[in-house]
């Protein structure tokens, strides 16, 4: 049985990974030993069953198809349980060796890097209380709560899965920050996306209500 996983990384990394294969990666989760009580370090390709992006807090701008020649409940001694409740992951070895047999990971292909970069025509849609964008027939929106005439409360940003893995999301919240600073607005980020993102903008901090 063949899998179809994907795995996101840096394009420099997408470029050897296509062109050398995978090699293990010690991945730290913040994980500790139960006997020893050390930092528990795993060895291996992280993989996942569907695309992730950076509004899920995964890192890279490019994203590799890769397939797998195991059945899923073979890799189930090396799946990391909970760490999304949307996703399934692993940290599979990269000779793609389990108990049962061998199975390589094998990138087939890039399917998304900076070369394809999405432009967002970002639209206040005051009915609806979003900013909202349109791609390829989807909507991305940010979602938010009017607190006063001058206050915004940005409750959630949402990708639907077919956009995501493109930094749709950073963009969009870029922009409906950009908005509402021209309509002269104040923002509460109780959107948890929205908070990671300030923090990496200090350019905003502006825009924060107090």
């Amino acid at each position: 049985m063949t899998m179809v996983l994907y795995h996101r990384t840096s394009i420099g990394d997408a470029r050897k990974i296509m062109q050398s294969g995978f090699e293990n990666i010690d991945w730290d989760f913040g994980l500790k030993d139960a006997q020893t009580g050390q930092d528990a370090v795993v060895p291996g390709v992280w993989l996942a069953d569907r695309p992730l992006g950076h509004e899920e807090g995964i890192e890279g701008d490019a994203l590799l198809e890769v397939k797998l020649d195991l059945a899923e409940d073979e890799l189930k001694p090396f799946e990391l349980e909970g760490m999304l409740w949307n996703a399934h992951l692993w940290v599979a070895p990269a000779d793609g060796s389990t108990r049962r047999g061998t199975g390589r990971p094998s990138p087939t292909r890039r399917i998304r890097g900076d070369e394809r970069t999405v432009s967002l025509d970002v639209q206040h849609d005051e009915a609806g209380d979003r900013y909202l964008a349109e791609v390829d027939g989807h909507e991305a929106y940010v979602e938010y709560r009017p607190v006063d005439d001058k206050t915004l409360d940005f409750l959630q940003t949402y990708v639907p899965g077919e956009l995501r893995g493109q930094g749709i999301a950073g963009k969009l919240v870029a922009r409906a920050l950009d908005l509402a600073r021209e309509q002269g607005y104040a923002v509460i980020p109780t959107c948890t996306y929205v908070q990671g993102f300030l923090e990496k903008h200090p350019e905003y901090a502006d825009l924060i209500a107090r």
